[in-house]
């Protein structure tokens, strides 16, 4: 990488530290030589452990137990974005870990255009599709707030991309911004937003909710029309387990789509389709031994996805 990058303001960093060139030295290569930057073993008792290497000393230790608070935080937030806010802002060496490592993501990023690319929505997508990223590096920044994340680099000392701190001079504060359903991109030449172009024949769901297209829903499914007569059921809970507020609308769902639609697709755009029963909920049931509580729950799921089965209209998960 170092010498196929001659230009790049950021080549330095392909460079690797000295502690470990000197690992390559004493082959400590990883699995291959069983030893690298992590050691198997068995302590006195025979017991087998994992040693960790000391970088300053290259020798191998017991691992240490580290509790970092933004940790803790950034698990109990909710989404992507809101994990990566609560670790972007936290003090502690979490904080300051994550608010260095994604300035200079997010500035590099911003430097790349047009080099690799005519706009932000294909360097996002390209993070997305080939990296496996769940938010691109402009999404992520949209997430944990370009006016305010923008501060807090120019403070510790960073230099901005010319057309970030021009659009946030001219007002706009956002690389994304969505309105009646249509989301629209922050574009370099014209200086202002774009239409997010899709494929025709893609279905967005959180664009025909935000259309007003939703049919009826809970916390855990929406029902929603995706025109041409057919109806979609989208889980929306957490992992999308099968809880009360799935199963109440998969019953609901059957009975809406028999008089007013002609065909049913069940999908969403989640990372899980569905996990599956929500196992917490009949543990819990268990033990605290509501037997008859736990035979209705059974028997419900049971009953609604029978129901989808039989529909008398087409039912497709997809």
């Amino acid at each position: 990488m170092y010498d196929g990058a001659p230009e790049d303001e950021k080549r330095e960093i392909f460079k690797a530290p000295a502690f470990i060139q000197k690992m390559v030295e004493k082959g400590l290569l990883g699995e291959k030589t069983k030893q690298g930057f992590y050691k198997k073993s068995k302590d006195d008792q025979g017991k087998k452990v994992i040693l960790s290497i000391d970088p300053k000393t290259l020798e191998y230790g017991p691992q240490e137990k580290v509790k970092i608070a933004s940790l803790e935080a950034a698990k109990a937030a909710g989404g992507t974005g809101d994990k990566i806010k609560a670790l972007f802002y936290a003090n502690d060496l979490g904080g300051q870990f994550t608010f260095r490592h994604m300035a200079e993501t997010l500035i590099y990023s911003a430097n790349r255009i047009p080099e690799i690319a005519d706009d932000i929505v294909n360097v996002d997508n390209a993070m997305k599709w080939g990296f496996a990223w769940k938010m691109g590096p402009f999404e992520t920044w949209d997430a944990i707030g370009v006016k305010k994340s923008t501060a807090k680099m120019r403070e510790a000392g960073y230099e901005l991309p010319g057309w970030v701190e021009e659009m946030l001079e001219s007002g706009k504060e956002s690389f994304y911004r969505r309105e009646a359903g249509v989301l629209y991109y922050y574009d370099l030449q014209s200086k202002d937003y774009k239409e997010v172009p899709v494929k025709p024949g893609i279905i967005l769901l959180p664009s025909l909710k935000e259309r007003e297209k939703k049919v009826a829903g809970n916390t855990g499914a929406s029902l929603i029309d995706l025109g041409d007569g057919v109806a979609c059921l989208e889980f929306h809970a957490k992992m999308n387990a099968l809880g009360d507020d799935i199963i109440n609308m998969i019953v609901k769902t059957g009975e809406i789509v028999e008089r007013e639609f002609d065909g049913l697709v069940i999908a969403n755009h989640a990372t899980n389709f569905s996990v599956g029963a929500n196992l917490a909920m009949i543990l819990f049931a268990a033990q605290e031994e509501e037997w008859d509580d736990l035979d209705w729950a059974v028997k419900t799921l049971q009953d609604a996805l029978m129901k989808l089965k039989y529909l008398e209209k087409p039912v497709v998960a997809a």
